[in-house]
């Protein structure tokens, strides 16, 4: 969103109508002209540039981490409350996946609270809600202002 003010400032001539959804579209179908997608990417004829790739940091608030010790291995998660992300289509929690010592491992979220957009589940940590596994876009900037932490010591 930031990135749109100075767009429209050097382009003043193209109208933008900015559209979020998380359903698979038909770009040429629907008209559109640029699009950005999170995912793999699907067999198409469509030119496609990767922009970045993100990363996934669990998180929780300095007010959590008072009341409740860091998990120090994927273990402990299972003793705190796990904020899950959930999608829209299946109203499935998506599992949290972990690289340790070359293996990768998953574990269900379990938790009071579910999420199918990843910034309400970003504002639910940093009020203190639980534990989240965030995308870097995410956490980043809560991490920088001091409303997240990183949850866990050495997962």
């Amino acid at each position: 969103m930031p990135l749109l003010g100075p767009f429209q400032a050097e382009y003043p001539n193209i109208k933008l109508r900015v559209t979020f959804t998380d359903r698979y579209i038909d770009l040429i179908e629907e008209g559109v002209d640029v699009c950005m997608r999170l995912g793999p990417l699907h067999d198409s004829s469509l030119i496609a540039r990767r922009l970045s790739g993100a990363g996934f940091k669990i998180v929780g608030s300095p007010r959590y981490f008072a009341k409740f010790a860091k998990p120090r291995r994927i273990e402990d998660l299972t003793d705190h409350n796990c904020l899950a992300f959930t999608f829209r289509e299946t109203r499935l929690a998506r599992a949290w996946r972990f690289m340790q010592e070359g293996v990768e491992k998953s574990l269900t979220p379990k938790g009071n609270m579910s999420f199918s957009d990843g910034a309400a589940a970003c504002d639910a940590a940093c009020a203190g809600y639980g534990l989240a596994q965030l995308q870097d876009y995410f956490a980043d900037t809560a991490i920088a202002q001091g409303k997240l932490v990183f949850g866990v010591g050495q997962i």
